[in-house]
C-alpha cells in the first residue's frame, strides 16, 4: 500500500548531492519509526543516473543493499544501471522508449515524464 513506500528521488533539486549510505539509513530509520510499514518499500529514483553523473558513489549504494533488513524491498530506477548494482538485485526490467512525442519536440511533462 503506498504508506508503506519511501521514495528518494535523487533528480529533485532539493535532495543534496552529498548524500550517502549514512544519510540514507537515517532517512529510513525515521521512514520506518514514523510510519511503522508492514510492507516496507524503497524506491531510490534515478539512482542509477546520480550515479553515473558522480552525485553518489556506487559503493554507498551497494553499501545500502548488502546491509539493508531482509524485509525491505529496495527498488533503483534510473539508466546506466552498473553491472555490481545488477549482480545484487533480485529483479532487473529495462524501460525503453518505442515513440515519445519529444523527438517531435515537445518538452517534458510533470507527472508523465518526471
Amino acid at each position: 500500500k503506498a504508506d508503506d513506500v519511501l521514495l528518494i528521488n535523487f533528480e529533485d533539486p532539493r535532495f543534496p548531492p552529498s548524500t550517502n549510505t549514512e544519510d540514507l539509513f537515517k532517512i529510513y530509520e525515521a521512514y520506518l519509526t514514523n510510519l511503522d510499514p508492514s510492507d516496507p518499500i524503497v524506491i531510490l529514483d534515478e539512482v542509477n543516473v546520480a550515479i553515473e553523473w558522480n552525485l553518489i558513489e556506487v559503493g554507498e549504494v551497494i553499501d545500502l543493499l548488502k546491509k539493508k533488513p531482509k524485509e525491505v524491498e529496495v527498488v533503483l530506477t534510473g539508466r546506466y544501471a552498473r553491472q555490481e548494482i545488477i549482480d545484487l538485485a533480485d529483479l532487473v526490467s529495462e524501460v525503453r522508449e518505442v515513440k515519445h512525442p519529444f523527438k517531435r519536440g515537445m518538452h517534458s511533462r510533470i507527472g508523465v515524464d518526471y
